[in-house]
């Protein structure tokens, strides 16, 4: 009896060494993942701290104190800066601004986008030619666009007063970069011409592959155009166009170079926005940390359209 029991002992450590063996077998490719894992991401990593997240925390610090014009030498003043921002109507109206130019550019964008990527979806001479030209604003830069832009709404001799003109619907000539009533649908037009090609690309490729099945047993059915794009083709792109709108309205959110290029935030402060504004203190005021407060309650507001953006892309993601 006792002898039996001493060899049940004896195999039982014998036992567990071995399942512990495998078990560190099984773990060490593992191990050795996680390791060359954390090794790739550290570059991409230590690149976002010292590009992104530190000047972020930097402009958080600034938004808290005054800054010298010429010594650059920072003291603590609280929420002073917030307060001075808060108390003029200034940053009001250049949010107000800023969420007209975004949701101005944004629907037109939108709708110019879908139209032309439903146009390139059909069978036709030179489709791919045509689709080369839709994208072509989009590859443009800033600088030319803007530069072209202006001279096509001189208020002379630009080709969209006389082409308005032309055609009956204006009865004399506007200045549209110019005059405080038109200014920020210039600069809305001009914006949305260039970034509506990031839609049709986005909606282009999602309508490809779209089941033509679909459409043919619509046709059986008896279903007509404008149903077939209401029941099958509006919902296969809803996937798509909530990132593409999220996405492109962040963009638009953030856009500096087309207002500071066509109007400089002008006439009379009409197209100013949070990124002139911050621009126009930081650089023309010298007020560093005024700047950064403002900075900081533009990235809050934006923060709400992050969350937004993150909690529907989440259940899109899954259901594709």
């Amino acid at each position: 009896m006792n002898s039996a029991d001493s060899k049940t002992e004896t195999a039982t450590p014998g036992a567990d060494g071995r399942r512990t063996g495998v078990w560190r077998s099984l773990l060490a490719p593992r191990r050795k993942d996680n390791f060359l894992g954390i090794a790739l991401i550290m570059p991409a990593a230590l690149v976002f701290a010292i590009v992104i997240l530190g000047p972020m925390l930097w402009g958080v610090f600034l938004a808290f104190h005054r800054v010298q014009e010429i010594t650059l030498n920072t003291r603590f003043i609280g929420f002073r800066n917030f307060q001075t921002i808060l108390e003029t109507s200034t940053f009001l109206n250049a949010l107000i601004t800023n969420f007209k130019f975004a949701f101005g550019s944004l629907v037109i964008e939108t709708v110019l986008g879908v139209l032309v990527a439903l146009l390139l979806n059909q069978q036709f001479y030179g489709r791919a030619a045509a689709r080369s030209l839709a994208i072509f604003p989009y590859l443009l830069p800033v600088v030319v666009a803007a530069a072209v832009w202006r001279w096509m709404f001189n208020d002379t001799y630009g080709i969209v007063n006389q082409i308005l003109i032309d055609f009956g619907l204006l009865e004399h000539r506007i200045a549209w970069i110019s005059d405080p009533d038109y200014a920020l649908a210039g600069v809305i037009v001009v914006n949305a011409w260039r970034c509506f090609p990031f839609i049709v690309i986005a909606s282009l490729g999602r309508l490809q592959n779209i089941p033509r099945q679909l459409y043919e047993a619509a046709r059986i059915d008896g279903a007509g155009q404008w149903s077939m794009f209401w029941d099958i083709t509006l919902p296969q792109l809803r996937s798509v166009l909530v990132v593409s709108i999220f996405l492109r309205f962040i963009w638009d959110f953030n856009d500096f170079n087309t207002i500071a290029l066509m109007t400089g935030g002008g006439p009379a402060g009409r197209t100013q926005t949070i990124p002139i504004m911050i621009y126009q203190l930081a650089f023309g005021q010298m007020q560093l940390g005024v700047a950064a407060a403002v900075a900081d309650l533009g990235l809050a507001a934006l923060a709400i359209f992050f969350v937004i953006y993150f909690w529907l892309a989440k259940p899109l993601g899954k259901n594709s």
